[in-house]
């Protein structure tokens, strides 16, 4: 599970269903422009990605059923998915709740 924001293509979310198998993603499509805030909740076997403007107002981007472990890791990622454009982001305020 995957959740990040791109220039080209706004905020989508990453999932695979299965180990080693294809991944599938959820878009709204590219109305969201960095900067913004991302938060990816868990309840059961359900991810919901959320987006934010200012921290405080959330927006559902989309959610899926995944059957994976109850305790899984778990961390932050940065990637261009370009090998010729850097990319920079700032993180701040990263909370895990359990």
């Amino acid at each position: 599970m995957f959740l990040t924001m791109t220039s080209k293509h706004g905020i989508v979310i990453n999932y695979r269903n299965a180990k080693d198998g294809r991944s599938g993603d959820i878009s709204p499509g590219n109305q969201h422009t960095p900067p913004y805030w991302l938060k990816l909740t868990r309840k059961g076997n359900t991810f919901t990605g959320y987006a934010s403007n200012n921290g405080q107002n959330w927006e559902e981007i989309g959610k899926t059923e995944l059957d994976l472990a109850p305790q899984l890791y778990m961390g932050i990622a940065l990637t261009s998915h370009d090998n010729d454009t850097v990319c920079t982001a700032v993180y701040s305020k990263l909370a895990i709740d359990n």
